[in-house]
């Protein structure tokens, strides 16, 4: 009798126990998804990043002809490369009427102007005479409702995905998942033509604060063109 109650009650621990694992793993996935510590969470994988002179896709620049170089758009990739772990930068955006910036491949095509897309090795979002776009499978339109002025991106390389915020609001914007990355992964940034005047703002790559990042960051870069870093 007594072996019959003890056994019943290590059943009733169990199953408890049980309960109160899947219900400590749901809060925690909960807590994930709020804004304050998801970006938290992402600024602990802060890189420094600096840009790459050699890729500098300024047409009208006398630039010694490489195969690094982007030879039809103001495009430009960081020196640091990824092929593995998570990583997470951010990128001011303030006053730019055109811009695009994300994820490449190594071997993505740089010398001939081809769409962008993730089958071209593209994983990004842009703006565009005052609209914001994705560039998956095709160009998609995306419906914010605030004007981005700083954009966080996150990439976890091993599961394949490229998540993109606003960095200000802690706001999801657009993730790109379920691919497999093979390559190296380059941080991109295209400034896209200036206008009158009106596209002449820089990208900055922004500092991400001491207290949410486990290594040391550098003072914030902005890129304009003609290639210049600050």
């Amino acid at each position: 009798m007594f072996s019959v109650i003890s056994a019943l009650s290590d059943l009733c621990f169990e199953t408890l126990r049980g309960a109160v694992t899947r219900l400590k793993e749901r809060l925690d996935e909960m807590m994930e998804e709020l804004p304050e510590i998801r970006m938290k969470r992402m600024r602990e994988h802060a890189v420094d990043l600096t840009f790459d002179p050699d890729t500098d896709g300024d047409i009208v620049q006398e630039v010694p002809n490489n195969p690094k170089r982007f030879e039809t758009c103001s495009e430009v990739l960081a020196k640091e490369g990824f092929t593995t772990g998570k990583f997470y930068y951010e990128v001011q955006v303030t006053e730019k009427i055109n811009w695009i910036i994300g994820v490449v491949r190594e071997s993505v095509d740089r010398k001939e102007n081809i769409p962008l897309s993730v089958h071209n090795g593209y994983w990004t979002i842009g703006l565009d005479e005052g609209i914001y776009k994705a560039y998956s499978t095709s160009t998609l339109k995306l419906t914010l409702t605030e004007e981005l002025q700083k954009v966080g991106v996150f990439v976890d390389y091993d599961k394949g995905s490229v998540s993109l915020y606003n960095a200000d609001s802690k706001s999801h914007i657009y993730s790109y998942t379920g691919y497999k990355f093979t390559e190296k992964m380059f941080p991109y940034f295209c400034l896209q033509s200036t206008k009158n005047g009106t596209n002449s703002a820089p990208l900055i790559i922004s500092p991400i604060p001491q207290t949410h990042r486990v290594c040391s960051s550098k003072d914030h870069r902005e890129l304009t063109w003609p290639l210049l870093i600050l």
